[in-house]
């Protein structure tokens, strides 16, 4: 299935975000379309990816939007966790949409064909020598971010969707 995970749709058309709109280049017609979001959403994050079906995923602060290019119609479907900041998306081949929530240590997922919503928590880094007194001096690069934590981002599955790779960016893995 070509485009999963990435960001191209099934048919090889191009998404990118463009503001407070999703765009598609279709490649064949040479034609862009915009899909801007409904008043009142929240803006587009970092990461975006189709699904099987065609539908467009996006990472948004409040968790990840589907859009159905075909209805234009977008759904929200809220982060277990909020404020997890999120920092990029990838879509596997059983249309489940992983989503990296880099302030929190935490990698969100919808599952694309039911709805539910859920998350893994990444362990925090114990192989690095630091103190107690280190964890509470140093909040990290940002007041969500402790100075032990992994950093979640840049999501990417791999050709055949069956696996989905995070970059652990405090950690340098």
């Amino acid at each position: 299935m070509p485009g999963i995970g990435r960001d191209l749709d099934p048919e090889g058309n191009v998404w990118f975000t463009a503001g407070r709109s999703l765009v598609k280049f279709d490649v064949k017609a040479e034609t862009f379309s915009t899909y801007p979001l409904p008043k009142g959403y929240d803006e587009f994050h970092n990461g975006k990816g189709a699904d099987s079906k065609g539908n467009i995923w996006a990472a948004t602060g409040a968790g990840a939007y589907r859009l159905d290019p075909a209805t234009r119609q977008y759904t929200l479907f809220a982060s277990k966790t909020p404020l997890g900041r999120p920092y990029g998306l990838a879509v596997d081949r059983e249309d489940r949409a992983w989503f990296a929530q880099i302030a929190i240590d935490k990698v969100g997922y919808v599952d694309g064909r039911t709805g539910e919503v859920g998350e893994v928590t990444l362990p925090p880094i114990s192989d690095e020598p630091m103190t107690d007194e280190d964890r509470k001096v140093n909040p990290g690069w940002t007041w969500n971010q402790p100075l032990y934590g992994r950093g979640p981002r840049r999501l990417q599955a791999d050709p055949r969707g069956d696996y989905v790779w995070v970059a652990s960016h405090f950690s340098g893995h």
